[in-house]
């Protein structure tokens, strides 16, 4: 093999076919870039490793950056070398490129395969000047990663919305009318312009779980703090909702509100330090009577509370 001629290393490529498969003996092979040109079913694998690129070896679909016609960016880290990268993938060609995400764009203007001569080496220097393009430096690639990983949170925070409509589980979330629907998807777009990442429904059924089993629940007491807050936001939730659908969601939110008396007891706001605090909602000043959760509390109110005792 000629070291000097620009080449493929199969097995370094997401490969799309099982071990028997029509391409099995491909699967540990390098095969150079001008050969690549020349070899018939190279579209066809290209294009199996391409579309096994977008949704990773474990079916999570990645983290994508960019993406043209022909190619796509994901960002990558590397647990052997400790460090992320900036993967480039062709559509119609078997490689897959990576570049140091901290030296950004550096590595990929002087990517060395554009200048070879084939049509590799044509249509590598084109994705990597659309790239260029898009992103000429690190501020802004990471940009691109921020607005991208926001898209992320947003599309993921509205399709749990929706799963939740559609679980039987939940009479109240299924019996909502279109109307109800597309007032709580635009309450939704409020709260994320707040920078807040949870819809109504999600609040109402962790609110519903968690009173349901604070008696057995092993979560800590920041995660229960954070329930609290979640409760917090369904209050605000409730004032600002449209009247008729308000009450609707203030009627489910009593009966879990009941459940989570029951199995509390009122503490001053003791356990999170609120009896100093006048308008401390009344969840707030509530505890677990029993149950891991509250044998947790009463061990970290002993040490906390400990020095006070001594001095």
């Amino acid at each position: 093999m000629d070291a000097l001629r620009p080449s493929v290393m199969m097995s370094q490529l997401p490969f799309p076919y099982p071990k028997e498969g029509e391409f099995t003996r491909f699967r540990e092979a390098r095969m150079h870039l001008d050969c690549l040109e020349r070899w018939e079913d190279r579209v066809h694998f290209s294009r199996a490793c391409y579309d096994l690129a977008q949704v990773g070896t474990r079916g999570i679909t990645r983290l994508r950056l960019m993406e043209g016609g022909d190619w796509l960016i994901h960002p990558y880290f590397c647990r052997r070398q400790k460090t992320f990268f900036v993967v480039m993938q062709l559509a119609d060609w078997p490689i897959h490129r990576r570049y140091p995400w901290g030296t950004w764009p550096e590595e990929l203007i002087h990517d060395t395969w554009q200048d070879f001569e084939g049509e590799a080496g044509v249509t590598l220097k084109r994705v990597i000047a659309e790239v260029l393009h898009r992103a000429p430096d690190l501020k802004a690639l990471e940009e691109i990663q921020r607005e991208v990983a926001r898209r992320f949170v947003v599309d993921g925070c509205y399709q749990v919305a929706r799963d939740l409509r559609n679980d039987e589980r939940y009479p109240f979330l299924t019996a909502l009318s279109e109307d109800e629907q597309h007032i709580l998807d635009e309450y939704l777009a409020l709260r994320l312009a707040r920078g807040r990442a949870h819809s109504v429904e999600l609040l109402l059924v962790s609110w519903m779980r968690f009173s349901a089993t604070i008696g057995s629940t092993r979560c800590i007491p920041e995660e229960f703090a954070e329930y609290l807050y979640r409760r917090d936001a369904l209050e605000e939730a409730v004032q600002e909702l449209p009247s008729p659908l308000a009450k609707k969601l203030e009627t489910v939110l009593s009966e879990a509100d009941e459940q989570y008396r029951s199995a509390t007891i009122d503490d001053g706001g003791r356990t999170f330090n609120k009896s100093g605090l006048v308008d401390a909602d009344w969840w707030w000043r509530r505890r677990p009577t029993s149950g891991p959760l509250s044998d947790m509390i009463d061990k970290r109110l002993r040490h906390q509370e400990a020095p006070e005792e001594q001095e």
